[in-house]
């Protein structure tokens, strides 16, 4: 794979949505609303769109919150609950790949004393290995909802809904 990949860490502005709950946060502090992820991300693109042209989302949109695009049937709650929509507005990331990884970023948010700070710490922890992801509740490892089960009956059953339009 010759695609650059791109890391983003310590985020401008931080989006959780969870249903119709949504919060923003930042170093400015925390809010939380009633809105969905979608209209969260709408309007910190509206907000922050021309302001910061040279920054990156980060992050995911979870399977759930398709059901802001279409009718759906509700979906089993995760265990341990984890948002349907994280995502960070960041203004460095790591790019790289197989030949090698750059910070890359905009220095108009930070000073060069943070900067250099970061990318210390990016440097020290490179070489740590890194811990499984665990519950902190239940001292056990995050699982997949669905399993891998589920996930390969959905793909079996797209693929076989799709069948004809597959060369």
């Amino acid at each position: 794979d010759t695609r650059d990949h791109l890391i983003g860490f310590d985020p401008l502005l931080l989006i959780r949505s969870r249903g119709e709950r949504t919060s923003i946060s930042s170093g400015a502090g925390r809010g939380a609303w009633k809105c969905d992820g979608l209209a969260a991300l709408d309007a910190v693109f509206a907000a922050f769109g021309a302001a910061a042209p040279n920054t990156r989302m980060v992050g995911y949109l979870g399977y759930e919150l398709a059901s802001e695009l279409e009718p759906l049937p509700g979906f089993p709650a995760a265990d341990p609950p984890v948002p349907d929509l994280s995502m960070g507005l960041h203004d460095l990331w790591l790019q790289g790949g197989r030949n090698g990884w750059h910070l890359i970023g905009d220095r108009s948010w930070r000073t060069e004393a943070e900067i250099e700070r970061l990318a210390t710490g990016l440097e020290r922890t490179a070489a740590e290995p890194v811990p499984l992801l665990r519950d902190p509740r239940a001292g056990r490892e995050l699982r997949s909802v669905p399993d891998a089960n589920g996930y390969l009956s959905a793909v079996s059953r797209t693929i076989e809904l799709h069948e004809d339009e597959v060369p």
